[in-house]
């Protein structure tokens, strides 16, 4: 993007507070916060300079763990709770459910509604439920380049497990054929995902 990289220097703060204050008095040019924390700095008079996805499109954020334990004792669960997330995320994409959505999410999180507007709407706060199985690889590799995991740890693939995604998205389609969304999220999922098998 145009920037020499190795001009940059990189200070490391325990904290989002500390981040924050360090751009307010001037200590840093920069500051990386999430979303969510981004948008309660603003009366500090910290300014939005860009979103990560306006870098990186399809950055991995939040992806879901468990154990492997869990995850055999515990599949159907799993499976369940992956397809009401698939289904709410096919919700919050249609327009005409916006008002509910934000009245919805105010109301659960005890946040304003103007909060989860700017949230989910305004600074469009990356939600997808695809594994993104090339994404995590990609930011394991670049941090254990960047010195932040030990170079001798596992590979990362052997921690990825695509199974719930996969029959929680098949369950929908087998529903539902004619969805175009969730054919839509098939044509995603094959792309970000190389071990895939749907």
């Amino acid at each position: 993007m145009g920037v020499d990289v190795d001009s940059i220097k990189v200070v490391e703060l325990d904290t989002d507070v500390n981040v924050a204050q360090a751009v307010v008095k001037g200590e840093v040019d920069l500051g990386f916060l999430p979303t969510e924390y981004a948008q309660t700095t603003r009366e500090l008079g910290i300014e939005i300079v860009y979103e990560t996805g306006e870098i990186k499109p399809n950055y991995v954020c939040c992806r879901q763990v468990t154990s492997s334990v869990k995850l055999k004792e515990k599949f159907d669960a799993f499976v369940a709770f992956e397809i009401a997330n698939i289904r709410s995320w096919e919700f919050y994409q249609a327009e005409e459910n916006r008002d509910t959505v934000i009245s919805t999410l105010a109301k659960q999180s005890g946040q304003t509604e103007d909060y989860v507007n700017e949230y989910l709407f305004v600074n469009r706060t990356k939600l997808d439920q695809n594994p993104n199985e090339t994404g995590v690889i990609n930011l394991y590799e670049y941090m254990k380049q960047a010195g932040v995991i030990d170079d001798s740890a596992d590979a990362i693939e052997n921690h990825i497990d695509l199974s719930v995604y996969e029959a929680a998205l098949s369950e929908l389609i087998e529903r539902e054929p004619d969805n175009e969304f969730y054919q839509s999220l098939v044509n995603a999922y094959k792309e970000q995902n190389p071990s895939a098998t749907l």
